[in-house]
């Protein structure tokens, strides 16, 4: 499915508007961003320049800076100074989470789904993938928190290009209590995790982050260390009230067969759930789970 003469025929419905979308609007600061992570020899200056160029970037930057969070002496209004100050991964991280979130804006509510809901489920699973590699692996995890933040893209491009589908996709899911991916399956013949896969790879995003998108819920398909580790990290969170949360549970024996192969215990991952919850509570508090340009 990865070829484009390979694609069903919604597929290639979606693809023949995606490059005129508001979600081909993050392609070039993300790329960027991803460009600056796999370059060990990346600076400041290489993040000040994608920063720059992006104006609600750029005023996010500054605010962030100037919270109450790190409470800075002097006001800052230089966009080197905030990466050195804020500190530079974390600045990398702002403005992944920045674009990303601008995609996940408008769209209605049907059950237990809505685009916020969305986005709080993302950006969990992206820190509980990130600090699953720190933690564990002893590993930076910039992909990991890169992917983790865009493994559902392709349920927010279901709903902005085939809105009237995707309801109804997700109200059969609710009403029969059957996975996302089966109704999408049934209605479609791809699901989320596919058009996710052709939509990053299309994009040229690093291909560790394109297969693992499409692994996510089926991780034996590509049975990496990312792939796996995000679909640990999407089932914990989606299990644990951070944002929305689809049904049915992911069959038990194939999540312990991940932990199993990642030499990963139950206990582990309890500390980084806590950690998690902690985080996005920090965040909702303090006003920094906004989404999109709001």
């Amino acid at each position: 499915m990865n070829a484009e003469n390979d694609r069903p025929a919604a597929m290639d419905a979606i693809f023949e508007q995606l490059d005129q979308s508001d979600i081909a609007s993050i392609k070039g600061v993300v790329s960027g961003v991803l460009q600056i992570i796999s370059d060990p020899t990346s600076t400041a200056k290489n993040l000040k320049e994608i920063v720059e160029i992006d104006p609600p970037l750029t005023a996010r930057v500054l605010f962030l800076a100037n919270s109450a969070h790190y409470a800075p002496r002097i006001k800052i209004l230089d966009i080197m100074q905030a990466i050195i100050f804020v500190g530079f991964d974390a600045i990398k991280e702002l403005a992944l989470s920045q674009k990303v979130a601008n995609i996940f804006q408008n769209g209605a509510t049907v059950g237990g789904y809505s685009s916020e809901a969305l986005w709080k489920h993302c950006l969990a699973t992206a820190l509980f993938t990130k600090m699953i590699y720190r933690r564990e692996f002893r590993e930076r995890g910039d992909n990991a928190y890169a992917c983790g933040l865009l493994h559902d893209i392709g349920i927010i491009a279901l709903q902005q290009f085939m809105p009237e589908v995707f309801y109804r996709i997700l109200k059969t899911a609710e009403a029969e209590n059957i996975a996302l991916t089966a109704a999408e399956k049934a209605a479609l013949g791809f699901d989320h995790a596919d058009l996710g896969r052709a939509i990053t790879e299309y994009w040229n995003f690093p291909e560790d982050i394109v297969q693992a998108i499409g692994a996510h819920h089926a991780p034996g398909q590509d049975p990496s260390r990312l792939a796996q580790t995000l679909f640990i990290a999407d089932t914990v969170t989606r299990g644990n009230e951070l944002g929305y949360e689809s049904r049915p549970a992911v069959e038990k024996a194939l999540f312990q067969t991940c932990l199993n192969e990642l030499n990963i215990n139950h206990q582990a991952v309890a500390l980084v759930l806590a950690d998690v919850q902690k985080e996005i509570a920090n965040m909702e508090t303090q006003g920094m789970l906004s989404y999109g340009n709001r």
